[in-house]
């Protein structure tokens, strides 16, 4: 059944943002293939599209949802937690 095969692959996420990554959001490297490690946004023909984990975190800041009305400062924290764990900002 496609649905259970689905179901039991592991998700992968993109090393740079953390975003789920389904094989229509990988990125690219320098000769066009797609990789398994970073998303479109994050990676396209091998370079990178914020140069510093504080260029991402700025990002994210001013575009991601904030329902609670979290403080800019405890927000930062928690998306830098997060950034933190992934492979391209260690």
């Amino acid at each position: 059944e496609p649905l259970s095969h689905l179901l039991e692959m592991p998700e992968r996420y993109c090393q740079s943002c953390g975003m789920i990554l389904t094989p229509d959001d990988c990125g690219t490297d320098a000769t066009g293939t797609a990789t398994d490690y970073y998303c479109k946004w994050c990676y396209a023909e091998g370079a990178f599209a914020y140069q510093s984990k504080d260029a991402l975190l700025d990002f994210l800041l001013a575009h991601m949802p904030n329902s609670e009305n979290i403080g800019e400062a405890e927000r930062r924290a928690q998306y830098d937690a997060h950034l933190s764990q992934l492979k391209h900002w260690k």
